[in-house]
């Protein structure tokens, strides 16, 4: 059995109120990491996803020896320190070359990933952006 002791701080008790379920859950944050090696294909489709779910990700800049299908622990334990319930992870290798990888976890633990193999891609720096305004005429 789990002892509770009674809350002291006002600290605490914020602490206790966020972690608490809610009727509306907060949004999910997805964390963005590079694979132990990953080609400019992979960085800019990474880039692409980063910039659409801008306000919400964390981006792990530096290359890290994470191999899912083998043990998936240390991103569950990156997604825990940085309050993360979804990640990107980017590795290009010879088996798998320009490959993303997709999951989401809970509770400290994975619930599912789906590894997607890109083939043609372009950026969206690549597409001109043509915005127009509707424009309002007097035509009274």
């Amino acid at each position: 059995m789990v002892r509770v002791e009674k809350i002291k701080t006002k600290k605490g008790k914020r602490v206790l109120v966020d972690r608490a379920p809610k009727t509306v859950e907060n949004d999910k944050k997805t964390l963005f990491c590079r694979g132990t090696k990953t080609n400019e294909i992979i960085n800019h489709a990474m880039m692409d996803l980063y910039d659409m779910k801008k306000p919400l990700t964390t981006k792990m800049d530096k290359h890290n020896p994470y191999h899912l299908f083998e043990d998936e622990t240390p991103i569950v334990r990156a997604g825990a320190k940085f309050d993360t319930s979804m990640f990107v992870l980017g590795c290009n290798s010879k088996k798998k070359p320009n490959c993303l990888t997709f999951g989401r976890t809970f509770d400290g633990q994975l619930l599912d990933m789906a590894e997607l193999r890109i083939i043609a891609y372009q950026s969206a720096s690549n597409f001109e952006v043509c915005i127009s305004l509707f424009s309002i005429s007097n035509t009274r």
